[in-house]
């Protein structure tokens, strides 16, 4: 079993890809433009929220993705 990753770990963009992959047909059914996202600060962390509906599940790997 892999080890998780610690507290502020950065994915790299093999880690991106890799997660990409299950959710490309939900992102290309949906096309997410996520406003603001040149609000969301790189030098620090960030905290991101999504709407608590039944489809919140696929939000967030769609927010992080988009």
């Amino acid at each position: 079993m892999s080890e998780a990753p610690s507290p502020g770990h950065r994915p790299t963009a093999q880690d991106l890809a890799v997660a990409r992959v299950p959710i490309e047909p939900w992102r290309l059914l949906t096309s997410p433009v996520p406003p603001g996202v040149e609000n969301v600060p790189t030098d620090r962390p960030a905290l991101l929220v999504v709407n608590h509906t039944p489809l919140s599940v696929l939000e967030v790997p769609l927010m992080v993705l988009a």
